[in-house]
């Protein structure tokens, strides 16, 4: 894997934003009205998928891009209590679980050919493309 597929594993949340659906949060969410309030958080967190994106395609600064995954890594904490379909929260936690190791990893190393090379960011990866196809089903 290039540095750019690392920049394009960034991407890959990217897709949460087209969701649509009604808004409301209470213990009876549909999941269009999950989905609604997921595609409304998911929107602040765009630029920083980007930001992270651009560090890492234009310079390689894993350090930038780590700072930006740990900000959203925060971001997408506060938005999950507003998220209460089952559903769609499972797709989150997962979403959020490949966020976390994503940041991690790319604080863990100064070297992005060492992090690309890793098996274990494949798999985290591979754990956000997931989430990211969970959403898509259920927000389409």
């Amino acid at each position: 894997m290039r540095p750019s597929a690392l920049a394009a594993a960034l991407a890959l949340g990217l897709g949460l934003l087209g969701m649509t659906g009604c808004s409301a949060v209470d213990g009876s969410q549909s999941v269009e009205e999950a989905c609604l309030v997921l595609s409304d958080g998911m929107a602040d967190i765009q630029g920083g998928l980007a930001e992270a994106q651009d560090s890492l395609s234009e310079d390689g600064d894993l350090t930038g891009a780590a700072e930006v995954m740990s900000r959203m890594e925060g971001e997408l904490d506060e938005l999950a209590p507003e998220i209460t379909n089952a559903e769609v929260t499972a797709a989150l936690s997962d979403f959020r679980a490949g966020v976390r190791a994503f940041a991690t990893a790319l604080g863990a190393t100064d070297d992005v050919e060492d992090l690309v090379a890793n098996d274990e960011f494949a798999q985290v990866a591979e754990s956000i493309q997931s989430a990211t196809t969970q959403f898509a089903e259920l927000c389409s």
